[in-house]
């Protein structure tokens, strides 16, 4: 039975889960970062959320957020695979060095 919560497994692949199970996944983030930098004081941040954040059918697992300066608490992106969160990672970072808003 699907309850809408899930970990992940060894291959970063998604294992349905109960509450209980999710919670004590959710409560290390070492089991759920996917990346972590700070760029001239900006953080940016892709975790695992464990429950689907999209609408319409779009699954949406993962999510990189941005913290500090003029990019406070501004949400990059959702994705649904580890690898599409790694990959929204890295161009996040590249974008801030590069001197470009994360988000365009």
């Amino acid at each position: 039975m699907d309850l809408g919560y899930y970990t992940l497994d060894e291959a970063h692949g998604l294992v349905p889960a109960t509450l209980l199970e999710w919670a004590a996944m959710f409560d290390d983030i070492s089991k759920r970062r996917v990346g972590y930098d700070i760029v001239d004081g900006v953080t940016v941040s892709t975790v695992f959320l464990g429950t689907d954040h999209g609408f319409g059918g779009h699954r949406e697992f993962f999510e990189t957020m941005t913290f500090g300066g003029a990019y406070d608490q501004l949400l990059i992106g959702r994705c649904a695979t580890w690898d599409e969160a790694v990959e929204g990672h890295r161009v996040t970072v590249n974008r801030l060095r590069a001197g470009y808003h994360p988000a365009r």
